[in-house]
């Protein structure tokens, strides 16, 4: 059966899968956030962090 895109039909958009981290540590700050940030598929809402200081690069919005 031969396939061209007039008869393919496109996969279902949902909506993105909320991230919060806990821990706001070298790896989270340099792996895990940008990586949940950049897709379309994921948005990160959260950074928990015991120690404030350590989650200075989350953003405002995530900081308590």
């Amino acid at each position: 059966m031969v396939s061209d895109a007039s008869t393919r039909q496109s996969p279902a958009r949902y909506p993105p899968v909320k991230v919060g981290l806990v821990g706001a540590g070298q790896w989270a700050a340099t792996l895990h956030a940008p990586l949940h940030s950049a897709g379309a598929e994921t948005e990160l809402v959260g950074v928990w962090s015991v120690s404030g200081s350590t989650a200075r690069w989350a953003p405002p919005c995530s900081r308590q």
